[in-house]
């Protein structure tokens, strides 16, 4: 499916301006490969763009943006918890997407008021 719209991405680089890999570079690789692929369907996306209707925050919900009407937070998860900071960042989201059946359960114990 592709929307009739430009779609914003983010995920934090995974070095800091000096050169310095202190975020994963984990999420920096998949992160591209999505994007990469999302345009390989025809959809249009931006990296970190501003004036879009829709932002994806492919990342740890503390470095989540949240400067367009539409947010999507979209965070992989691995263990049986969340901590009690992302249940705020999750709420303040349109959506919330999950990785797999076992991230959407855990997501689903925290009573997250997103659709």
């Amino acid at each position: 499916m592709v929307l009739k719209t430009d779609i914003s991405w983010f995920t934090p680089q995974s070095m800091d301006a000096t050169g310095i890999s202190w975020r994963s570079v984990g999420y920096t690789e998949v992160s591209l490969n999505l994007f990469e692929s999302l345009k390989d369907k025809g959809q249009r996306v931006l990296w970190n763009a501003t004036g879009t209707k829709w932002h994806v925050n492919y990342c740890l919900p503390y470095y989540y943006q949240f400067e367009v009407p539409r947010v999507v937070g979209y965070t992989p998860w691995e263990y049986t918890a969340i901590p009690p900071a992302w249940v705020d960042q999750f709420n303040r989201c349109e959506q919330v997407w999950a990785t797999s059946d076992w991230c959407k359960e855990i997501f689903e114990k925290y009573n997250l008021d997103v659709p």
